[in-house]
């Protein structure tokens, strides 16, 4: 989907477009060829009604994360793949809110999610995003549900970062570093550092913690057992036992 389809979809042909592509979506019962069949019989341009299905599937996937208001939002497929739950943004716009901040800035801000939830919370909230039509559905995003926000295409490094420190957060699932990096401030000349290399002992389903080492015992005999028979040979003599003794790790 490019800018100009879903600038359109937000106009009011658009938005009728979009009703009836729902309703094909949930008369066909998931089913793309019958509900195109339907949408097509509304709308000759091949495009736009693509993109109408489209939204339509994308709004039914997206009630999972975002419930009532996903009917009226617009998606991408990546950019709902990336966007953070409606109930962990709402706790963290709430977190966020007790600061009692002057304005926050979202960098990455997607679909505009985050924004959502600040906004609901009380918070003066802008977004910014490098992708055009991210931007686009986060401008129509909040302004569908009666909420304030501005978004603008732009590089968030490309921002001096004096505006947004104030504003920064913790970036999305898919937009955090990878393993063995951590995050750094905008303003630091490195904007992530490698950990240093070591073995991991943290396994799936395992402790985190390194497992313990029996002490190395020092001196003596362990276990030895030496067996006389009657008249004086020894037998046996000189065998250990090395076993170590049993210890119950908590």
């Amino acid at each position: 989907m490019d800018v100009p389809t879903l600038e359109w979809l937000l106009t009011d042909p658009g938005r009728d477009l979009l009703e009836v592509a729902m309703a094909a979506y949930v008369d066909a019962a998931g089913d793309p060829v019958r509900a195109a069949t339907q949408v097509r019989k509304a709308e000759r341009d091949a495009e736009r009604a693509a993109a109408a299905l489209t939204q339509a599937e994308l709004r039914t996937r997206a009630v999972a994360k975002f419930g009532a208001l996903a009917p009226h939002m617009f998606f991408t497929p990546d950019a709902l793949e990336q966007a953070t739950r409606l109930r962990v943004a709402e706790h963290r716009a709430a977190r966020l809110a007790a600061a009692q901040p002057s304005s926050v800035v979202d960098p990455g801000c997607g679909i505009g999610g985050d924004l959502i939830a600040f906004a609901r919370a009380g918070l003066t909230a802008a977004g910014v995003d490098l992708d055009p039509v991210r931007v686009v559905a986060a401008r129509a995003n909040p302004a569908a549900l009666g909420l304030p926000g501005a978004v603008r295409v732009a590089d968030v490094t490309s921002i001096d970062p004096e505006r947004l420190r104030r504003g920064l957060r913790r970036p999305g699932p898919t937009r955090r570093p990878g393993p063995g990096l951590r995050h750094r401030r905008l303003d630091s000349p490195v904007a992530v550092r490698p950990r240093p290399a070591g073995r991991s002992w943290r396994r799936e389903g395992g402790s985190r913690h390194p497992p313990r080492r029996h002490p190395r015992r020092r001196g003596g005999r362990v276990g030895q057992r030496c067996r006389r028979r009657e008249g004086g040979g020894a037998v046996g003599a000189g065998v250990r036992d090395h076993r170590p003794p049993r210890h119950r790790h908590r």
